[in-house]
C-alpha cells in the first residue's frame, strides 16, 4: 500500500511489486520510480506535501490532517529536504530559493 494524492485528496493505492531471486540466494524488489524505497508514500505525494506546507496556506495541524499524516512523518520528511536542497543547490544558492521554487523546478 502506498499514498498518492489524486483529484485534491489523499488516495490509498495498492499494489503488487515484483521480486527477483538473485544468484546471492536474496530477493530483490523491482520499484516503479514513484514509489521511494521503505516507505508507504508516493514520490509525488511526498513533494506535494512538501510544496503545500512550503505555501503556509494552512496551519501544520490542517496539513497533516488533510494528507492523512502524522506531526512526525511530516518532520522526517522536512529534515532530510532541508539537507538534500542545500547539497543541489549549494549553500548560497539555497538561501537564495525558497522551498517553493526548489519544489517546482524539481517538478519541471
Amino acid at each position: 500500500l502506498f499514498d498518492s494524492f489524486m483529484g485534491g485528496r489523499a488516495v490509498r493505492h495498492s499494489l503488487c511489486i515484483m521480486r527477483l531471486i538473485c544468484t546471492c540466494g536474496h530477493t530483490h524488489a523491482i520499484l516503479p520510480d514513484f514509489i521511494i524505497p521503505s516507505s508507504g508514500y508516493g514520490l509525488f505525494f511526498l513533494l506535494r506535501v512538501l510544496a503545500e506546507y512550503s505555501l503556509h496556506l494552512s496551519t501544520v495541524e490542517k496539513l497533516c490532517e488533510r494528507f492523512s499524516i502524522t506531526l512526525s512523518q511530516l518532520h522526517l520528511w522536512l529534515q532530510p529536504f532541508r539537507i538534500q536542497k542545500k547539497e543541489w543547490l549549494g549553500v548560497l544558492s539555497s538561501m537564495e530559493a525558497s522551498s517553493l521554487s526548489f519544489l517546482k523546478a524539481l517538478l519541471v
